[in-house]
């Protein structure tokens, strides 16, 4: 198990795209993740984040709902129910990528100024597990804010209170991001506030159990699938195929690069081509670590039977 973990270390401690925190950050450690997914019955996933585009649009990037909709499906295929939540602006992207990847799983639309609701969704669904990817988190300050510093209180719904909710209520929280100013990614807000440039004014405050940092957020949305495949045994990654037909699904319902703020096949400005051999290199990680268990299983019962 130790070289699985190490080799998901390996792969997602990437920062191709030059973000910089993940030099200042300690190396991933998926065994947290990996212990805290090993009773999952009921998930709740957080995500997309709206920014405003050239044009004067508002759309949801293509990180976050990509990872969120993987996840997804892993999570169902592992016997979970699942619900996704987001709100008005990124509500018509999320959707398309869980209708794309997990279509049994119902998106959840979650209002401004509409507290009463979010603790309704809390009550109805009773999740065991609450996962942020690519969600804005609230700063010191009440607002939230991009990797650029602009505020864009104006352009979501406060879902740090949904995530609180979740957490009050007993649910084991991950929180997946990038930049450090995601919901739950508030362990890591020292580090931020004290090597990015504005990190003091956009560090989320929220904390989760487990806070996982990579170069793109979806490459832990892969990471978490890949754990879970781990633990079922079998591969629950999505197919180059797969996920090429879900950023397409993403693209055809607004959503925009991150960086670029354009509508592109890339996240963060990394063409599909380098998000894809992450993917696989993932896949190949996962594939080694199930052939040896099965080598080891093999041993096991040659002993047995001796």
């Amino acid at each position: 198990m130790k070289r699985f973990f190490d080799d998901i270390s390996d792969i997602l401690s990437q920062d191709p795209g030059g973000r910089g925190l993940m030099r200042f950050l300690p190396r991933p450690d998926p065994a947290p993740a990996y212990a805290a997914l090993g009773n999952v019955r009921r998930a709740l996933i957080v995500t997309g984040f709206p920014i405003r585009t050239p044009d004067g649009r508002i759309a949801c990037e293509t990180d976050g709902p990509a990872g969120a909709a993987d996840m997804a499906h892993a999570l169902a295929a592992c016997g979970a129910a699942v619900g996704i939540a987001t709100d008005e602006t990124s509500f018509a992207q999320v959707r398309a990528a869980a209708d794309c990847r997990a279509p049994a799983v119902r998106t959840y639309l979650v209002r401004r100024g509409d507290p009463a609701a979010a603790r309704r969704l809390v009550l109805d669904l009773a999740p065991t597990h609450v996962i942020a990817i690519e969600r804005p988190g609230k700063a010191a300050d009440g607002h939230f804010y991009t990797s650029r510093g602009a505020m864009i209180d104006d352009l979501l719904a406060d879902t740090d209170l949904l995530y609180s909710l979740a957490r009050e209520s007993g649910a084991l929280s991950i929180a997946i991001g990038d930049g450090g100013n995601e919901l739950g990614t508030g362990a890591h807000r020292a580090a931020v506030s004290r090597l990015i440039p504005g990190g003091g004014v956009i560090a989320a405050q929220q904390d989760a159990d487990v806070a996982l940092m990579t170069g793109v957020s979806n490459w832990w949305g892969w990471g978490v699938a890949a754990l879970l495949g781990a633990r079922a045994g079998r591969d629950l990654l999505p197919t180059p195929a797969q996920e090429t037909r879900l950023m397409r699904a993403l693209l055809e319902a607004g959503a925009v690069d991150g960086i670029t703020r354009r509508p592109a096949l890339s996240t963060d400005n990394l063409p599909l081509e380098a998000n894809l051999a992450v993917l696989e290199a993932l896949r190949a990680a996962l594939r080694r670590y199930l052939v040896r268990r099965a080598q080891n299983n093999e041993e096991y019962s040659r002993i047995e039977t001796a």
